[in-house]
């Protein structure tokens, strides 16, 4: 089914499914989209529970259960076991691969990356959506308590990282493990094991140097972040066709009318890490009748949010709502809020935005500095800081 004579271009996704539609997945679909339009072959691998081949908005989908997606979250995504890297290996080379993508490459797929170079004549790309590229933890937070200055280093890598969550994650990059996956909430197994895995990712960093592979990155922040622990990467900041650094949507700037009910705007996961919590800290101090909020994303399980005890504001949780239905709720909102308190990559929430020409609030970090510092309507507030956020919005809104 997935023979092809023409050399097709692979988007590799490891965990996502292509329908869901998130920022990441609108990033893959776009870019799909335009090397389809200069002629090239081009297909979206993902894993799935059933096999089968199908086109989304014009685009080649491929999803395979022979990447295993049973069991738990690393069994399901095909990064433990033996046999689902070698038949991801066999997977690209029957579609006749000359180009691979990784999105949101983690650690623990370092295997398939390495076979893929030393079996195969592919290119390999790396586009990080996600700090966890450098990362372990996924965050740039070392303890989960400051910003990391993103240089890994194997002491200080373990000092942050000797957490049962953390282990959970590097358990599953090594290629061999002699440790049962029950024993995975052990804090001692942890503390003796961490350390070592560690070591394996820092000193592999030399890989990512090979003359095959190109890492491009889509933000500026996190472009210097790379250079200071792979100097010799071959890396690039990402540009679309019309050699702009944020733009991979179309959209229209649309002038905003300020009324007396300002109306602010939450659209993202319900989740901490995301500051929404932050936002709604904040929003109660404003204490005015001349503001409300519009809160739109899925609710994340470990926050519950929709049971919490704000309906006495004047807060409007719409939860999940269509991409396509997103984009009209600008026309309808004055301000939209972007408060993350983890480094965000390269928000898409604030590329669209941008171009519907809304007002936008947002941390002082990563991507989200780096969209906003040269948007005329963008203003910074200092990340994780709920009063100085209500300040900003007031003082915005005066």
């Amino acid at each position: 089914m997935h023979c092809q004579l023409e050399k097709k271009i692979v988007h590799f996704l490891p965990w996502y499914s292509i329908k869901n539609k998130g920022g990441t997945e609108i990033f893959i679909l776009d870019l799909a989209k335009r090397q389809k339009q200069q002629g090239q072959n081009v297909c979206v691998l993902s894993p799935g529970k059933f096999e089968s081949e199908f086109y989304f908005e014009g685009i080649q989908i491929i999803e395979t259960n022979l990447i295993n997606t049973e069991g738990d979250f690393y069994q399901r995504n095909g990064f433990r076991r033996q046999n689902n890297h070698d038949n991801l290996l066999r997977l690209i080379k029957a579609m006749n691969t000359k180009i691979i993508y990784f999105h949101c490459f983690w650690f623990y797929q370092f295997q398939y990356l390495k076979s893929i170079l030393e079996e195969t004549s592919i290119q390999v790309i790396i586009i990080p959506h996600l700090s966890n590229f450098l990362c372990q933890k996924g965050n740039l937070r070392y303890k989960n308590k400051v910003d990391c200055d993103g240089k890994a280093t194997i002491e200080k890598c373990f000092k942050c990282n000797n957490t049962n969550f953390a282990f959970s994650h590097f358990y599953h990059f090594l290629p061999n493990k002699a440790i049962d996956s029950s024993l995975l909430n052990s804090l001692i197994l942890n503390k003796l094991n961490s350390r070592a895995q560690i070591e394996f990712y820092v000193k592999n960093f030399k890989i990512f140097e090979s003359n095959r592979i190109k890492i491009s990155v889509l933000s500026e922040w996190y472009l210097e972040i790379l250079k200071k622990n792979i100097p010799n990467a071959n890396t690039e900041l990402f540009y679309n066709s019309d050699n702009q650094l944020i733009s991979t949507v179309n959209g229209k700037h649309t002038p905003r009318v300020i009324k007396n009910n300002i109306k602010l705007l939450y659209v993202g996961r319900q989740t901490e890490a995301k500051g929404l919590l932050l936002l709604i800290n904040a929003f109660k101090l404003l204490n005015s009748n001349k503001f409300s909020l519009t809160i739109i994303g899925p609710f994340d399980s470990g926050l519950s949010l929709e049971s919490r005890d704000y309906l006495n504001f004047n807060i409007t949780n719409l939860g999940p709502m269509r991409h396509e239905e997103i984009r009209t709720v600008f026309e309808t909102h004055d301000c939209l809020i972007v408060p993350s308190i983890d480094i965000e990559m390269r928000p898409l929430i604030i590329i669209e935005g941008i171009q519907s020409g809304i007002t936008i609030i947002g941390s002082n970090k990563g991507g989200i500095s780096d969209l906003l510092k040269s948007y005329k309507k963008g203003v910074l507030f200092e990340a994780g800081n709920f009063v100085e956020l209500k300040n900003t919005i007031l003082k915005e809104f005066k």
